[in-house]
């Protein structure tokens, strides 16, 4: 892999950052990573974010909570709703403490989308009732009315259904 990146940092595709084996490498140019992102088909790129998923959780499983924006990301490409779920979770929680309530609405919106994805067994129903909610909080607490309201309605009709 190593000769790989030299051949690209080489042609001026990609810059190192740091030192190795601490170093990382990025594109130079965000066009040149779009047509590389984009070339590479859908169900490997899916694998290619757990994997990333997992390489992150396992090397820093020590300070998780510092990777959690990063992990959701990834694992929202993957389509491992469950786990992108939890995170976003825990995104919001830690964006309360810090009152980042914009943070907050932003994964809590990506928290829902996640749940929806999944199959609509009564566990998930009821976690979309608390994502909703929640983002229903947030949204009120920055005063966004309308936006309140069209995330509240379908908690409430799911809420009822549920008895």
């Amino acid at each position: 892999m190593l000769s790989r990146l030299s051949v690209l940092k080489d042609s001026e595709l990609f810059y190192e950052r740091g030192i190795y084996p601490q170093s990382s490498y990025a594109f130079k140019h965000a066009l040149t990573q779009e047509v590389v992102y984009d070339s590479v088909l859908g169900k490997r790129k899916r694998m290619l974010h757990q994997k990333i998923a997992t390489a992150i959780e396992e090397l820093h499983k020590d300070n998780i909570e510092d990777h959690y924006e990063v992990l959701a990301e990834h694992l929202i490409k993957a389509a491992d709703y469950v786990k992108a779920n939890e995170y976003c979770r825990q995104i919001c929680k830690k964006a309360e403490k810090t009152a980042s309530l914009n943070y907050a609405i932003t994964f809590s919106k990506k928290r829902i989308d996640c749940l929806e994805k999944l199959p609509q067994t009564e566990d998930v129903q009821k976690k979309i009732v608390d994502a909703r909610s929640m983002a229903g909080i947030y949204l009120m607490q920055m005063n966004f009315y309308k936006e309140l309201k069209d995330v509240i309605a379908p908690a409430i009709d799911i809420a009822e259904k549920l008895n």
